[in-house]
């Protein structure tokens, strides 16, 4: 039987229909588009994730000190110079009394005067923007390893760098022979922080901002521009000056000498400069004396005023026979630590204490430092 399959026009219109409708509904990857970068800019991108400047600075200690010598710039001038900066590091002469080193300027350098809390600020010229090096010394506070280490991180995070420990200090840094002394030469390459910039052992404290320091006119006056005005006795005369001393004196008796000193530090230097018993400690030790314990520390001290502000006094005589005696008076006021010594032979000394009591008495802070201690720091090491 001849079978025939009739044409249903509705059947074929719903199914058409629904068709569509589940067409419309699925997503279509025929004219689904993409944002696919090109290589070529992937390529244009990595650049930027160079480093675009570099640190080159050395760490030098001196006893109780510590000279810092520093120059971060731009990478391609601080490379062009990099070989005569590390000739120039490798020439410092330290001083063995832990004065301000001596060195040699390469060709074309030009030392300029120290300024604030800089000793000296070398001029580098270059073939693309001049560069410059910065010298400062501070107190060395805690041991040697550890003192290196926070700097070396300080001056990471200026450079944009992350921290490290000191299985990682072989990176960026390495030991450099000067002398007898082992320094740390050191060498970051990120992306230089200006506002980040804090002195050595700063510690987020607050900076302070000093007139340039220079040897006044008269020198009989024997003290620089921004030290406290004082009245030194008529028999001493002026003293060294460097830039550590904001004052200095010598009084000589028959055959015997003594110096007196005026220096100031960031009170936020740690232990080694606010700390009474770390002093005087110190202090003893430059004597031969024993030093002493925390429960030994009542009356070694005298309650003194210094320049309106509290201050601690001590005499210092040993009973041995080293022949050398220290008076001392030290006082915090606006973040620094001053510190007002005598030392030299004993029975100068001795002879010299009531004058150095009136000396003391006579020491009036100067108000242009003090205003200056409220701006910010003029320094970026």
């Amino acid at each position: 039987m001849l079978q025939v399959k009739t044409f249903r026009p509705g059947f074929l219109a719903i199914s058409t229909m629904c068709g569509l409708v589940f067409a419309a509904c699925r997503p279509a990857a025929s004219i689904r588009s993409y944002s696919v970068p090109k290589e070529p800019s992937k390529v244009a991108q990595a650049p930027a994730l160079e480093p675009t400047d570099r640190m080159l600075a050395a760490i030098v200690p001196a006893g109780e000190k510590a000279w810092f010598f520093k120059v971060t710039g731009p990478l391609k001038p601080i490379n062009s110079v990099a070989p005569e900066i590390d000739k120039f590091l490798e020439g410092i002469e330290v001083a063995s009394d832990g004065e301000q080193p001596d060195w040699t300027l390469p060709a074309g350098w030009e030392e300029q005067p120290g300024s604030g809390m800089r000793a000296a600020t070398i001029s580098i010229p270059t073939t693309d923007v001049p560069l410059e090096l910065s010298v400062l010394s501070l107190p060395w506070t805690g041991s040697p390893q550890d003192g290196v280490l926070a700097n070396v991180n300080r001056w990471r995070r200026q450079m944009g760098l992350s921290a490290i420990g000191p299985q990682e200090m072989s990176e960026c840094t390495s030991e450099l022979q000067l002398g007898d002394v082992v320094a740390t030469r050191v060498d970051l390459r990120g992306w230089r922080k200006e506002a980040s910039m804090k002195a050595p052992f700063s510690a987020g404290a607050k900076a302070r901002s000093l007139p340039p320091s220079k040897v006044p006119s008269t020198p009989s006056a024997g003290r620089v521009s921004g030290a406290p005005e004082m009245e030194p006795p008529e028999e001493w005369q002026p003293g060294r000056l460097n830039s550590f001393r904001k004052a200095a004196f010598v009084v000589k008796g028959p055959g015997q000498q003594a110096e007196i000193t005026v220096m100031d530090f960031p009170a936020s230097g740690g232990s080694a400069m606010s700390d009474p018993l770390t002093n005087l400690n110190r202090w003893r030790d430059e004597l031969g004396m024993q030093a002493l314990a925390e429960e030994d520390l009542p009356g070694q001290f005298e309650a003194i005023e210094l320049g309106g502000t509290k201050g601690n006094f001590a005499a210092l005589f040993p009973e041995n026979d080293a022949g050398q005696a220290t008076l001392v008076a030290m006082a915090e006021r606006d973040g620094l630590i001053w510190f007002f010594k005598m030392k030299g032979d004993r029975d100068l000394v001795a002879t010299q204490q009531g004058k150095f009591r009136e000396f003391l008495k006579s020491v009036r802070f100067d108000p242009a430092l003090e205003s200056a201690n409220s701006g910010g720091s003029d320094d970026h090491q």
